[in-house]
């Protein structure tokens, strides 16, 4: 079982009744959009490097 199953296993088991605070709920939402971000980033990083190597077969 690698990482991200065990941690997704670990959630599925948190009681019905957990509860987050307000704060852990907005850290959890920032980190997300920095993920995204910086993902985005990667793509786009991605996409230039692609088309460069397209543009150097021609």
């Amino acid at each position: 079982m690698n990482k991200y199953e065990k941690l997704k296993t670990q959630v599925e088991e948190l009681p019905d009744d957990f509860k987050m605070s307000d704060k852990q709920t907005l850290i959890l939402i920032r980190d997300l959009f920095e993920m995204v971000k910086d993902n985005n980033e990667l793509i786009n990083l991605m996409d230039k490097r692609i088309k460069s190597l397209e543009t150097k077969d021609k």
